[in-house]
């Protein structure tokens, strides 16, 4: 492993960059990124490691990587599913990348649960399952979703505030497994929610209709690929978010990534601890104020 002082020598050496050196030079992120670099010794590691997962016990939890939350009011998406996308004319990918902006002034608009359906679902549904093989799979079942996530391990959660909508205002959990949505809490919303992003100097935070909060559990997937697995996930969470944004889109809504939060606040907010699960993105959705199609 690299020491913080032989990054910055490698730094100083290579430097001839318009960024202020010394920021490099104690820049924690480059440190993590040199001490989690591969080389052939670890790669060969990396399978060492993955051969100690393939036992029935270690197969049978990580191939049932969500939470749920028994006792909480449920609001399924199941009558959603048969809602064919098609019916959406205008969602072509290569149209929807090519005209999705940033969307920072809503207007008021009651998003449906056929859209919070499609929203969550097509950007980190589950998609299809497969029985595990071989003497070591035990009893997994393994379900893979719209993302590619390393070891097909699914670090993320969502969590969705509904501010105006077909179901009640609230903090809602999105299930995978039970495709819909657990009422956390009631209590949550536009001004708490805003309270802890501080969304309103980069978004009109309170006309939207439902903001989406990422997290992750980070021993998902550092089980597998312990120092490595950070980039992993964040690679996922991208992947989620550009979903989320393309998913808008082609709803004929509007969505704006948030890069700056108050982490510990809507870590709180969440009920998570910030240490084994934290928030990564927070996505606030609505009506494009300049969209007169209502």
């Amino acid at each position: 492993m690299l020491t913080l002082e032989a990054i910055k020598a490698k730094y100083r050496k290579r430097d001839a960059s318009l960024y202020a050196s010394e920021e490099y030079l104690n820049s924690l992120a480059l440190l993590y990124h040199d001490n989690s670099k591969f080389a052939s010794w670890d790669l060969m590691r990396q399978g060492q490691l993955a051969e100690q997962m393939n036992n029935p016990y270690i197969n049978e939890r990580a191939s049932k990587p969500y939470k749920v939350h028994p006792g909480t009011q449920f609001f399924s998406f199941e009558p959603y599913e048969a809602v064919e996308v098609n019916l959406y004319p205008d969602a072509h990918l290569f149209e929807l990348q090519r005209h999705r902006r940033s969307v920072r002034k809503f207007q008021p608009y009651s998003i449906s649960m056929n859209e919070l359906y499609h929203l969550l679902h097509h950007a980190y549904g589950i998609t299809a399952r497969q029985a595990g093989e071989g003497e070591a799979a035990g009893n997994s079942e393994w379900s893979w979703r719209t993302v590619p996530s390393a070891g097909g391990l699914y670090p993320l959660e969502l969590y969705v505030v509904v501010l105006d909508g077909q179901i009640p205002k609230g903090l809602y959990h999105y299930c995978p497994e039970r495709n819909g949505l657990e009422l956390l809490s009631q209590k949550v919303d536009a001004a708490a929610i805003e309270q802890a992003t501080s969304a309103s100097s980069f978004v009109d935070a309170f006309k939207a209709s439902a903001v989406v909060l990422t997290t992750a559990v980070f021993e998902r997937t550092f089980i597998k690929y312990r120092e490595r697995a950070y980039r992993f996930i964040l690679q996922e969470c991208g992947s989620v978010s550009q979903n989320l944004s393309l998913n808008a889109e082609a709803l004929g809504l509007g969505s704006c990534l948030l890069g700056g939060f108050m982490d510990e606040s809507v870590n709180d907010l969440l009920g998570v601890d910030g240490v084994f699960e934290s928030i990564l993105s927070v996505q606030y959705i609505g009506k494009n104020e300049n969209d007169n199609n209502t």
